[in-house]
């Protein structure tokens, strides 16, 4: 973890204002669980922006129905199983409880899928396969 990372991760950490109801495509305009982020891909969102949003969402509330609903069928095996990935590593990060639907196997990869260079190897996606730097998940 470099000094950047660190501070991120301090910064992240800070106390956020208070979690309310208003969240989510009708009050934010952001998705607030991954059947929204699914209902915007459908609708042809740009992939960028809806992860974007949603992960601003998350970063600023903090609450763990972000991650109640599992990830839509319209998404790919590997996207699916990054979501578990990604899922599991930000409960830890936030200590918020991990859902249980990122146990089933349909989350997990039989093959090595996006090594890269800058991968950390970060156990909740390493074990399902995944080469993956946590890093772009983070928002300030």
């Amino acid at each position: 973890m470099t000094r950047f990372d660190e501070l991120a991760w301090r910064r992240i950490h800070e106390p956020t204002p208070h979690p309310s109801d208003d969240k989510g495509l009708e009050q934010s305009g952001r998705p607030k669980n991954y059947e929204e982020v699914t209902q915007l891909m459908e609708q042809g969102g740009d992939w960028e922006l809806v992860i974007a949003d949603f992960l601003h969402e998350f970063n600023f509330l903090r609450t763990a129905d972000f991650f109640e609903k599992e990830p839509g069928k319209w998404f790919s095996c590997e996207m699916r199983a990054w979501f578990a990935g990604m899922t599991e590593y930000l409960c830890h990060c936030f200590e918020l409880p991990v859902p249980e639907w990122i146990e089933k196997p349909e989350y997990f990869l039989p093959e090595p899928w996006q090594k890269s260079q800058d991968d950390t190897g970060e156990p909740e996606f390493r074990r399902r396969n995944i080469g993956y730097n946590p890093r772009y998940l983070t928002r300030l």
